[in-house]
């Protein structure tokens, strides 16, 4: 396979011009959450560089600060009547390079439609667990992956951006650049918002026959438990830990959904996905998953399931509309007193308040060898991604209808969020992608990494052109 490069030539339809700029209505804006949403002043809908161009021209005219979205599943992002909208869903060009092993995507184009493009070619990238994020987006906010165990997370495998800049110009960053472009790049692999408009990233792809599945499906089980087994489902989600790289485990806190036998009730499911041979998968699970274990479960289902298929599970929870927030934690460590705890504020809140039964909490576990390799190297030992080391990740959803629900729940995820680092006792962290509203800055990025971030603000958006949310994020403050 050749060396992965950048591909030099920008995509031939994002090279025409139109005007798209145009008053912004009730319905021409749909996020995947109505939290910290108003009508915006705009909404562009661009079809290309130069429509890009001309709205970043009528943010400055007019002092309107410019969001960028994608699949729109940023909850962190506000969106108020100084907001123009700049909505890439046009950009929606693949451009594979099988022999140089790279992927050139297009700003809009979302993590499903990648999927199913890539397997066609008998490929794949590391992508996110949801088919309705936009690939962009999930890239600069660092990429949490079911293959992260293989291949690290999505930052690992950026080769390159293309950017629309505030000065209005289109430039190409990537690892071999230097001076302030290379800052630039390394930046956007994991802080990558609030730089500029990303209008393609190109990243790694790899043969799907590398994973070395049996008849190129992915074996899975999913064990369902009832909160008396509770304890049984954390003796088995901390067994198959460490487990070995093609592992990926979530234990989940939800309720059946209105058309089970389940409707409403608690459960909690511990989903098991090895990317690799199924002989492999049974020795890595069977002596972690003994008899005593799935004799505590209500229900086993191991089952092939397609590669296209991967992230079907989450597929209800991709409606737009309701009051959403994704909260996010990665913990050195995952023990049974934090799961317990968890499931105990989850189960009380979700009982006491009617409208948040579509609330969640997910605790995602992998080996994160590779991820730490990546880290220990060039060009990873540069991008924006802390605390390689972590092997568990803590996402504590919120769904609910009222703002008066919403508010209770934002104080049971500070609680949550709160007593699980306590006992992890390590310096808090999450990635952009599942960071809260108004996250704290030192639970990203360290006091270097937030100097820099700011300081390349200054360089490349010194009239704040572009909402970042880490210069000047939220007008409230």
């Amino acid at each position: 396979m050749a060396a992965a490069v950048p591909m030099s030539a920008p995509v031939a339809g994002h090279q025409t011009t139109s005007n798209v700029v145009q008053d912004a209505a009730p319905a021409t804006l749909s996020r995947w959450s109505d939290l910290h949403v108003s009508n915006p002043a705009a909404v562009v809908v661009p079809k290309c560089e130069s429509d890009i161009v001309a709205a970043i021209r009528h943010a400055k005219r007019h002092n309107l600060t410019v969001v960028v979205g994608g699949g729109g599943h940023a909850t962190f992002v506000p969106v108020d009547s100084s907001t123009l909208y700049l909505h890439m869903k046009e950009f929606q060009a693949i451009e594979i390079d099988a022999d140089a092993g790279v992927a050139r995507v297009g700003g809009g184009v979302s993590t499903g439609t990648l999927l199913h493009r890539l397997t066609e070619q008998g490929l794949y990238t590391p992508l996110c667990d949801s088919n309705a994020v936009g690939n962009v987006g999930c890239l600069l906010g660092a990429g949490n992956t079911p293959h992260v165990g293989i291949n690290g997370y999505m930052v690992d495998s950026a080769v390159g951006f293309r950017v629309v800049t505030a000065d209005e110009e289109t430039i190409e960053v990537d690892a071999t650049c230097t001076g302030e472009n290379l800052a630039l790049f390394n930046a956007l692999c994991g802080a990558g918002h609030g730089h500029g408009v990303v209008v393609s990233a190109t990243s790694r792809v790899h043969p799907l026959a590398a994973l070395g599945l049996t008849d190129n499906k992915i074996w899975s089980m999913v064990m369902m438990f009832q909160p008396q087994a509770l304890e049984s489902a954390i003796k088995a989600h901390l067994a198959l830990q460490p487990g070995p790289g093609p592992l990926y485990c979530q234990l989940v806190f939800n309720r059946g959904p209105p058309d089970s036998n389940m409707a409403g009730h608690p459960v909690i499911v511990l989903s098991i996905m090895y990317l690799g041979p199924a002989a492999d998968a049974e020795q890595a699970v069977s002596s972690a998953l003994a008899g005593d274990v799935r004799s505590a479960a209500a229900q086993v289902d191991t089952q092939m399931i397609d590669v296209l298929s991967i992230n079907n599970a989450l597929e209800p929870l991709n409606v737009h509309g309701g009051l959403k927030s994704t909260n996010g934690a990665r913990l050195t460590r995952l023990t049974a007193g934090m799961i317990r705890s968890a499931f105990s504020k989850w189960l009380s809140i979700t009982d006491a308040l009617s409208d948040s039964h579509l609330s969640l909490v997910s605790f995602q576990s992998f080996n994160p060898r590779v991820l730490q390799a990546n880290g220990d190297s060039g060009p990873g030992k540069d991008m924006f991604l802390e605390a390689r080391d972590r092997s568990h990740i803590m996402v504590v959803a919120t769904w609910c209808s009222s703002t008066d629900s919403n508010s209770k729940l934002a104080r049971y995820v500070d609680d949550v969020l709160q007593t699980c680092r306590q006992e992890d006792g390590a310096q808090p962290r999450t990635i952009p992608n599942t960071m809260r509203y108004k996250e704290p800055l030192e639970n990203l990025f360290t006091k270097e990494r937030i100097a820099e971030l700011q300081r390349l603000k200054k360089h490349w958006d010194p009239t704040g052109v572009f909402w970042s949310p880490y210069v000047g994020a939220y007008r409230d403050e």
